[in-house]
């Protein structure tokens, strides 16, 4: 999310004249993952990869799913399956960013993990002349990735429609060795795209919700099973109780709310509220530094790598759960064991070996960009979400909270 993409005059006037054009018009529609074969995968290596979700596209819970109290540290991967041009594409779903992106067939350095995009089948196949291009340093460490624009027909589950797709030709290593996914489908806001004032390309959900029955999609994320998204309606099976409903601030063009209390078991721990986005392409819940060491001062014998600025902990430590309160009305509780990760090893920054665990909270290192929190999928595997949008502007869009049904324990 956050992702800054630099765009052409050439381009503006391109996609000026590329609006959606629906092929395959649905009332209502649902995606889930598929089952993705499990694989082997550090859990601090996808800790790190959260920070550079926030810039550049990859946004998750198209993200692993961590097994944490599997000894042989297996994620289970799930991944949504999207055709563009009739060719399947893994893309994470991420609510934190708007754009729409895919791993092209003429990247530099190809990966055999990757499902590659091939631009030439587009109906308006790339002439070089529109460009995309971004950049990111987090800690002297550069992701990037660029490219260039296509029009093509995409179709999520049982919707279609003809719109523009940026395609990577270039893209950093540490894109191109994370094979969890092939690209990004935006479900933020248009404001989040790019930097040109006077054009902004509408996001996937503008397309959408012109022929849904009702103007909303929700996000029912999973542990260790698929994740869906329903666009169009709100299945009740998904979902106990009433579904409680806030105003969004859209901010920045965020989907975001106030957090009004911060609890940490059973002690409340902070009275003074901060914005959080919910963004499912981020694996983590990424909070302001106060609360982050607030509840790691709860974690025996925790503390910060001052190099990564993650916390760890004893895998033998118990987690307290963690409770907040959205917008003075509803009351999110996150079970510690579920954000308990799994055992450092494969990148032992630490030097600790495996008798030591990262955390799914971690500090949010992006405050000057947006939000002071973000709530990823830790957030959403106990949380029923409702996305609606109403109108062309983002001004009275609203967020909708529920308790989930049906949710295994996190543990076996």
């Amino acid at each position: 999310m956050w992702f800054a993409v630099q765009i052409s005059l050439l381009t503006a006037l391109f996609f000026a004249t590329t609006l959606a054009t629906p092929l395959k018009k649905q009332s209502r529609f649902t995606i889930t993952q598929e089952r993705i074969n499990p694989f082997e995968k550090s859990p601090v290596k996808s800790l790190a990869n959260t920070y550079r979700n926030k810039r550049d596209h990859r946004g998750v819970s198209a993200s692993p799913e961590i097994n944490s109290a599997s000894p042989s540290n297996t994620y289970l991967e799930y991944g949504f399956i999207v055709s563009i041009d009739g060719q399947p594409v893994r893309l994470l779903f991420d609510t934190g960013s708007a754009n729409l992106w895919v791993l092209g067939l003429g990247l530099q350095d190809k990966h055999q993990n990757h499902h590659l995009y091939d631009a030439s089948a587009s109906a308006d196949p790339p002439s070089g002349a529109l460009f995309w291009n971004t950049t990111f340093d987090f800690r002297g460490n550069n992701f990037g990735a660029s490219g260039e624009f296509v029009t093509a027909a995409v179709e999520v589950g049982a919707f279609s429609s003809f719109q523009g797709v940026e395609v990577a030709i270039l893209a950093s290593q540490s894109i191109i060795s994370d094979s969890a996914s092939d690209g990004v489908l935006g479900l933020g806001f248009t404001s989040f795209q790019n930097i040109i004032a006077d054009y902004q390309q509408p996001h996937f959900f503008d397309y959408v919700k012109q022929n849904l029955d009702e103007p909303l999609f929700t996000a029912d994320f999973r542990i260790n099973e698929p994740s869906s998204f329903d666009f169009g309606f709100i299945d009740p099976s998904k979902h106990t109780g009433d579904i409680v409903w806030v105003n969004n601030d859209a901010t920045y063009g965020f989907w975001q709310t106030l957090v009004t209390g911060f609890t940490i078991g059973k002690e409340q721990s902070d009275h003074n509220g901060f914005k959080a986005a919910i963004a499912s392409g981020c694996p983590n819940i990424l909070l302001p530094i106060k609360q982050t060491t607030d509840y790691y001062s709860q974690v025996h014998n925790s503390s910060k790598d001052e190099i990564s600025n993650l916390f760890v902990f004893p895998c033998k430590s118990v987690l307290p759960d963690l409770t907040l309160n959205l917008g003075s009305v509803y009351d999110a509780i996150i079970p510690g064991a579920l954000l308990k990760g799994g055992p450092v090893n494969g990148l032992d920054i630490f030097g600790r070996g495996n008798e030591y665990c990262t955390g799914g909270i971690q500090i949010n290192q992006f405050t000057s960009l947006g939000p002071d929190a973000i709530l990823g999928s830790k957030f959403l595997q106990t949380t029923f979400v409702v996305f609606k949008d109403p109108d062309p502007s983002p001004k009275n869009s609203q967020l909708g909270f529920a308790a989930k049904s049906g949710e295994k324990s996190v543990l076996p």
